[in-house]
């Protein structure tokens, strides 16, 4: 059981920690491709129509973050995989996924969004931010651009707190996680204008670097 704030990039190599469910699979910490870092969780699962079969990692009670944010990579545009679900005592609370339509899905049942369309095998960063404990409600953002403001929690009713994680496939498809991020505050000073690439051995290539310096002491 691990605290808020909780972050966990998986440079240790590892997933230490984290409670495996009980489905057919990979799970591994892999450094084949990364959005931060060197290293990626990636699950491929075996199975298809199963829910929380990947990894997750349980909270002390009490936690009540204003703000998440992770990188994912979904294997395919036409399986859902990726996903990312917050919970309490088996209660929904934010249910994150790439979806068969080749949208992320974001409590969509609940008025939330499924309009950003992803592209396979490619990083993104979700944010969830200003989590608002008293109206039960979230900011969604993909790659610092906000898709849509005040996103009801699921279960809203009875969610009090965050008490486990949840990274998992429905299908038998591949996804990846990287740097996630449970209450601590969103890193935005430093905005590289490539999240993830590639580059061929001996070649060298350059990005712009953005600097915002608002709100920064010092």
């Amino acid at each position: 059981v691990e605290s808020i704030p909780f972050r966990d990039g998986f440079e240790s190599g590892n997933y230490d920690g984290w409670v495996e469910g009980s489905g057919a699979g990979v799970r591994e910490v892999t450094n084949a491709t990364s959005a931060v870092g060197s290293y990626s969780f990636h699950y491929q699962s075996s199975n298809n129509n199963q829910h929380l079969e990947g990894i997750h990692q349980n909270f002390e009670a009490g936690g009540q973050p204003e703000n998440i944010s992770f990188y994912v990579r979904s294997g395919s545009q036409s399986l859902a995989d990726g996903y990312f679900l917050l919970r309490q005592g088996g209660n929904d609370a934010i249910w994150f996924y790439a979806s068969t339509t080749g949208r992320f899905y974001v409590n969509g049942d609940v008025g939330g969004d499924e309009s950003f369309a992803y592209n396979e095998n490619e990083w993104y960063h979700i944010a969830f931010q200003d989590i608002d404990w008293e109206d039960k409600d979230f900011d969604y953002y993909v790659n610092d651009e906000l898709i849509k403001a005040d996103i009801s929690f699921r279960n809203s009713w009875v969610i009090e707190q965050f008490d486990a994680l949840y990274l998992y496939n429905f299908h038998a498809s591949d996804a990846w996680w990287d740097d996630i991020n449970i209450g601590e505050p969103p890193f935005n000073w430093l905005r590289p204008e490539t999240i993830a690439d590639t580059v061929l051995a001996g070649a060298a290539e350059s990005i712009a670097i953005e600097f915002d310096a608002e709100g920064l002491n010092g």
